[in-house]
């Protein structure tokens, strides 16, 4: 049976993840509604930051000793839901053909009704404009004129993206 010391870090990492994805829900959907930047990492930053001396405090007031161990595992499990919750958000959020399938929903439509009604009226130019935007933001992609080409470090990135689909066997598109 597992001690007070080993169940503290992950407990607590377990108890605040949900109260802080509700919480960063809501604050998205204000910055969204305000137009302002999504902090999508916030609630991972806060329970970051509180997580340890939280669990210090509680620690030290109940008599229980934390070791590294502990440490570690409630670490490696506060990882591993954040960055779940990071793919669920990224499917929800970017998964054009979840996004379709949400923009079927209503009704069917016919494929020029549902290209000017996808993302919420922008349409698919706005999507790959954005895509590229996004690609040359972080430094992966330039554009010469109309001609759009990687950088050294967005050929990195698509030969490894390469040599992993080949791997998996996922084919083009996915």
């Amino acid at each position: 049976m597992a001690d007070a010391a080993q169940l503290l870090p992950i407990g607590s990492a377990l108890v605040t993840f949900p109260l802080l994805v509700t919480a960063q829900v809501i604050v998205v959907r204000r910055a969204a509604s305000a137009g302002a930047v999504r902090p999508v990492a916030l609630g991972a930053l806060v329970q970051s930051v509180v997580w340890w001396p939280l669990c210090r405090l509680v620690a030290n007031a109940a008599g229980i000793t934390l070791g590294a161990v502990d440490w570690l595992a409630g670490g490696a499990v506060l990882v591993a839901l954040w960055l779940g919750w990071f793919q669920v958000v990224s499917v929800l959020g970017r998964g054009f053909s979840l996004q379709l399938m949400v923009e079927l929903d209503p009704s069917p439509r016919g494929l020029d009704a549902l290209v000017a009604c996808y993302a919420g009226g922008r349409g698919i130019d706005w999507l790959l404009d954005k895509r590229i935007r996004d690609l040359e933001g972080f430094g992966l992609a330039a554009r010469d004129g109309e001609t759009l080409r990687l950088t050294g470090r967005g050929l990195w990135l698509a030969r490894l993206a390469r040599g992993y689909k080949t791997a998996t066997g996922i084919g083009a598109g996915g």
